[in-house]
């Protein structure tokens, strides 16, 4: 048997509010992103975030964002927006990528630091420039230069978690979630092998 507790945006944001969900899984043994070293800590996001300056408007959870990148367009769909407090039009936009649904020719590109290509939202047509400055942790990420050599290349947040490692060994499915800012699930699952 396995409880878990979800309180509110968990793990300091590696749990979004703001959206709901119908999945729920147990992956084993996952790497941290970039490394083959397991993963140990108690939460880990395994979205990818992007901080953002000056949206025009709010994005929505679910809508398909896209930016011009060097070599097209990079596709997206938001998990969250959360903006910094205080602000009106600065955030934090976590999202998601996959194979099926976020490709151009074919190919899912990455959403570049570039504060010259905005981000733009395909249902709120909120658009908003990735603050290249930005560096360091926030909402459960940790924003990074893209490119080293270059201090202007910041407001990018890879996932915790290395993409397709760790083996599933539980999903399971389930009615629709909506999550609040004060709202705490309790999660049991009695598993037999």
């Amino acid at each position: 048997m396995t409880n878990i507790r979800l309180t509110y945006s968990e793990g300091g944001g590696d749990f979004p509010v703001d959206n709901d969900f119908r999945r729920i899984g147990i992956i084993k043994d996952p790497y941290n992103n970039g490394t083959t070293t397991f993963a140990t800590d108690d939460t880990l996001s395994g979205l990818k975030a992007l901080k953002i300056e000056g949206a025009t408007a709010d994005f929505i959870p679910d809508e398909k964002i896209s930016q011009t990148v060097t070599d097209g367009t990079a596709y997206g769909s938001v998990v969250s927006w959360t903006l910094d407090s205080g602000s009106t039009v600065n955030g934090v936009l976590k999202y998601l990528q996959t194979n099926d649904a976020h490709t151009d020719q074919g190919v899912v590109r990455a959403f570049e630091s570039n504060a010259g290509n905005a981000v733009t939202g395909a249902s709120s047509a909120s658009s908003g420039t990735v603050d290249v400055d930005y560096t360091g942790p926030l909402l459960g990420s940790t924003f990074v230069l893209d490119d080293p050599g270059n201090a202007n290349s910041g407001g990018k947040a890879y996932a915790e978690i290395e993409n397709n490692s760790g083996d599933v060994i539980y999903i399971e499915n389930r009615r629709l979630i909506t999550r609040a800012p004060d709202q705490i699930e309790d999660i049991k699952l009695v598993i037999e092998f």
